[in-house]
């Protein structure tokens, strides 16, 4: 995968809302997009001509067509003192290797609810319960299915996404491209928590503890991003009508860690932390999200999700200190952080 493709999302608020179709059928987005970007540069009044998967002959103004449907996307740019449109920056890049992971990750840095529709995707689910989700969850102002249809088409073309007669499964190249990418939370979304936008700070005593370990000084401790999700403390517990009732962060990650055990399904996992945590579901795909990207769970098969040795490990060991120092100063992975 190119460095294009690794960098970094957007803000929520930066990312556009719509998201570009071009004609000749859903699934050849991608084939369709290759063929259009290796026309470009040329003038808005050219008429660019393509083939969808079929052979079926399309076309459309270069005008009409850049502006309207690939620009948003960061796909195309305008030269105005040329009157021409060329493709942008990662689109010459990824056309000399169009690798579908790459788009799919620069469509997600770029525009809202990619990732987080992939990450919604569950069991049985349609494209209204997703529609029902960019609106719920997410806040979108969509009254139709047409930006989910073009986002799902998207990613079917990439070969992220299947449908199955009325329902949109996940494929195993979704599956991973999950594990890359960073989703925005539903509070992030809504705008009802502040994004870290600077370097975080990080407790003195915690930079000196994990600057004791390897390839971990003060600056690179301090020098990583902020981490994008967090993890609710759940509304259940023994002592939940006590002044004590509030759980520490620590606490709450050992009690989902503990939770899932050896490992488990999604649905089971989402079903256990509802009952035995008070988490929602929509708090729940936040928490996953989370959990994933600090290196506490991963995958290890389809749809079922396990501690990783280095959770294990330092919910098992009980170290306030590690577990808080790992919370708090946002780096992104256990294992470049705890090496023992």
């Amino acid at each position: 995968m190119t460095r294009q493709a690794e960098s970094l999302p957007k803000s929520w608020r930066d990312r556009v809302n719509t998201l570009g179709y071009i004609s000749g059928g859903i699934e050849s987005q991608a084939s369709m997009l290759r063929q259009i970007l290796g026309q470009l540069p040329c003038s808005g009044e050219s008429t660019l001509i393509w083939k969808n998967l079929e052979g079926k002959e399309v076309s459309a103004r270069c005008e009409n067509l850049c502006r309207s449907q690939l620009s948003a996307a960061g796909l195309v740019v305008r030269r105005e003192k040329e009157g021409q449109w060329e493709a942008s920056e990662f689109a010459v890049k990824w056309l000399e290797a169009p690798e579908p992971e790459a788009l799919a990750i620069h469509f997600h840095n770029n525009v809202k609810f990619i990732g987080e529709l992939l990450n919604g995707i569950g069991v049985r689910t349609s494209q209204t319960d997703l529609l029902n989700l960019a609106r719920d969850t997410y806040g979108l102002p969509w009254s139709s299915l047409d930006q989910v249809r073009r986002r799902t088409g998207w990613l079917r073309s990439l070969g992220m996404v299947e449908l199955w007669g009325t329902q949109v499964v996940r494929t195993p190249a979704g599956e991973a491209l999950l594990s890359k990418i960073e989703l925005c939370s539903p509070e992030e979304a809504k705008g009802e928590v502040a994004v870290a936008e600077e370097v975080a700070t990080v407790d003195s005593e915690a930079v000196r503890y994990l600057s004791d370990t390897p390839e971990m000084d003060q600056d690179a401790l301090r020098g990583r991003r902020p981490l994008i999700g967090y993890i609710p403390r759940g509304t259940k517990s023994a002592s939940r009508d006590s002044d004590e009732s509030s759980l520490s962060a620590s606490e709450a990650v050992r009690n989902l860690i503990s939770l899932l055990g050896d490992g488990m399904t999604t649905e089971d996992f989402r079903n256990a932390c509802a009952e035995q945590l008070g988490i929602t579901h929509s708090s729940f795909q936040s928490t996953l999200h989370a959990l994933r990207h600090m290196g506490l769970i991963e995958q290890v098969a389809f749809n079922v999700f396990a501690p990783t040795a280095d959770a294990q490990w330092l919910t098992d060991v009980g170290n306030e200190q590690v577990l808080v120092a790992f919370l708090h100063s946002c780096i992104r992975g256990i294992r470049s952080l705890v090496r023992f």
